[in-house]
């Protein structure tokens, strides 16, 4: 498996296609509204894969450099239910308790990787790496 292989690109594409069906229709009425709004997936993914990539190089790792959006495939759930999150506040709609709560574990697992309590593995099959803390 090549280097690449391990890593995701967080595209607008890649990020509708895993849309809940209930949310990818409220962004498509909310877009239909105000055309100009459809850019708003793309400027999440950028500032989502910006703290993610900021986090793996302030502990050392590698980054991918074939593209600026791309993250570890281990980071991927967590990127996403933050764009998510980001998506349903700027088209005002609420937050149910369980999408509180991945955002707030999404925000907890990448200051972990800041801290370098967490390390984001790139091991493909692992999808999200064990919390062994720094020292172990």
């Amino acid at each position: 498996m090549d280097a690449e292989d391990y890593w995701t690109t967080l595209t607008s594409e890649y990020t509708r296609n895993r849309m809940s069906p209930q949310l990818a229709a409220d962004f498509a009425a909310w877009i239909a509204e105000d055309w100009t709004r459809e850019g708003r997936v793309a400027d999440h993914n950028q500032m989502v894969t910006h703290e993610f990539r900021g986090a793996l190089r302030s502990n050392n790792w590698l980054v991918d450099e074939s593209s600026e959006l791309s993250i570890p495939r281990s980071c991927v759930r967590h990127a996403l239910s933050i764009v998510f999150f980001e998506l349903r506040k700027d088209m005002g709609i609420a937050q149910t308790e369980s999408e509180n709560i991945a955002a707030t574990r999404a925000d907890i697992f990448l200051r972990n990787i800041w801290t370098g309590k967490v390390k984001a593995s790139l091991v493909y099959h692992e999808q999200t790496p064990t919390f062994k803390g720094a020292a172990q």
